[in-house]
């Protein structure tokens, strides 16, 4: 029987055993696999990963929820007591990647100063050859809207890619994008704040709350593509595109809409106004690319974005190599986005003699 290898730059990669057999990790400095359930990462060598988060007298937003260990590196447990969580932290093999924990940070006077957020980057190179598909499972609970009713809270979480011109493991360096409704990935251009978009970004995917991610509000209309209506209206319980950063993070239509509106919901409902713990089970997003540039995104099983075209944005050629990461964000309404049992593997394994 051939062995089917995935392969990584530097010699990072896992083997499939075939007939449907486990999967066993070869490791080179970087997992194929991070399931953020521990008290720590899977590899503890910082320039694994890039980590960006606000911080204030109550720690890091963005950290491990099965730790509370706030000085240990490269990622942070979270700060004792932490909405959601038991006091002492998840217990073994609960835990999840916090990337904002619901709180209200005010970085001056005036509502444009008030936001949460977190960014993670996987620096291993991911080559583009036989496409890549990426799963993963999300929670987003305890909104907390400024909104009447039961309106979800802010913002949102977006999944990137990033440009890897050189293909070797190096830490990405670059600037995350600006918090609220730009979800860590687009720029934000209001009152006090001048915040631009994802370095090197290639594409970002907006899993958006509120409603802010696929409009021109807050400074995101720079280079909009006038084909998707972004106007200024909210969208919430939406999944949009936003282009790479040489094309000013513009949103890009979608079958002529700004968005595609979910039939199921991003977060859960039921836990909105409260400080409730972690649902049981998250909802599960699958993101395909294959090696002809087709884009799908699926939230549960559900399709939301089918095969979109990512040939057709101007200026933005399929790179060689990638990197992957997640940001999130709120703003005046706020809420807990955490992510679990992320991994990557390709659309078309490589057959090795």
């Amino acid at each position: 029987m051939k062995k089917q290898l995935i392969q990584f730059v530097g010699g990072v990669g896992f083997v499939l055993m075939g007939g449907g057999g486990a999967i066993a990790q070869t490791l080179n400095g970087l997992p194929f696999e991070e399931t953020f359930r521990g008290g720590t990462l899977t590899n503890p060598n910082p320039g694994a990963y890039t980590i960006n988060g606000t911080q204030n007298a109550q720690g890091s937003s963005i950290c491990l929820t099965g730790s509370t260990n706030q000085a240990q590196t490269p990622l942070p447990g979270c700060a004792p007591n932490s909405p959601g969580l038991p006091a002492g932290g998840d217990v073994l093999d609960q835990g999840a990647l916090r990337l904002t924990g619901n709180r209200e940070f005010r970085r001056g006077a005036g509502d444009e100063t008030v936001g949460e957020e977190g960014f993670f980057v996987f620096n291993s190179s991911l080559a583009t050859t036989n496409g890549l598909i990426f799963e993963f499972d999300f929670f987003t609970y305890n909104g907390q809207s400024f909104l009447a009713g039961n309106a979800p809270g802010g913002d949102g979480f977006s999944f990137f890619l990033i440009e890897d011109t050189a293909g070797t493991n190096q830490p990405f360096t670059g600037n995350p994008g600006g918090f609220g409704g730009s979800l860590g990935y687009a720029q934000r251009r209001t009152g006090t704040i001048n915040v631009n978009g994802l370095a090197n970004a290639y594409i970002g995917i907006g899993f958006d709350d509120f409603g802010n991610f696929s409009n021109n509000g807050e400074g995101r209309g720079e280079g909009t593509d006038p084909n998707a209506n972004a106007g200024n209206v909210l969208r919430p319980n939406s999944v949009g595109l936003r282009a790479g950063a040489v094309n000013n993070y513009r949103v890009l239509p979608i079958n002529g809409q700004p968005a595609v509106t979910l039939p199921q919901s991003l977060s859960f409902p039921a836990t909105n106004g409260t400080n409730s713990p972690r649902p049981a089970q998250g909802k599960r997003g699958r993101i395909t690319i294959t090696d002809t540039n087709l884009l799908t995104v699926e939230v549960d099983g559900i399709a939301v974005v089918s095969n979109f075209d990512l040939n057709t944005i101007a200026n933005q050629r399929l790179p060689q190599f990638f990197k992957f990461g997640f940001g999130a964000a709120t703003g005046t309404s706020t809420a807990i986005h955490e992510i679990r049992n992320v991994t990557v593997r390709p659309v078309r394994p490589p057959v090795v003699p």
